[in-house]
């Protein structure tokens, strides 16, 4: 009987020190978990906070807006004025070009060449005739 009441009272000790345990983990999580949703909280605020301190007034963003496209214009107007820079250098090019293409054909028209000068001599004043 004193083995059976043993057996009994350490069954119960088990159970009432797995009840404790988990009673105490579920503590620990809940208490865990509150500690998440203060910590969002917190977040939430800080960024609706700064959301409405990041806000632009209506003149700020008619500012804003009027930076960007006097920006826009002074983009475009450069990027005309490298345009035409570019179509003069090339015009420039090909007149230059074009002028040492002429030079050339000059120089060889009155360039004198004496291996020519004495074929062509030969040919036309044969020794043998």
């Amino acid at each position: 009987m004193i083995m059976d009441d043993l057996g009994n009272i350490i069954y119960i000790l088990f159970v009432l020190v797995s009840l404790i345990g988990a009673a105490w983990r579920n503590y620990t999580k809940k208490k865990e978990e509150q500690q998440e949703r203060q910590m969002t909280r917190e977040v939430l605020e800080e960024e609706r906070q700064d959301d409405n301190e990041s806000l632009f007034r209506p003149e700020e963003l008619v500012l804003k807006e009027q930076e960007a496209q006097l920006r826009l214009e002074q983009l475009e107007q450069k990027a005309k004025a490298a345009i035409q820079d570019r179509r003069l250098k090339r015009r420039n090019l090909l007149e230059q070009n074009a002028l040492k293409a002429e030079r050339a054909e000059e120089q060889n028209e009155f360039e004198f060449d004496p291996k020519k000068a004495i074929i062509y001599s030969e040919i036309l004043n044969p020794p043998y005739i």
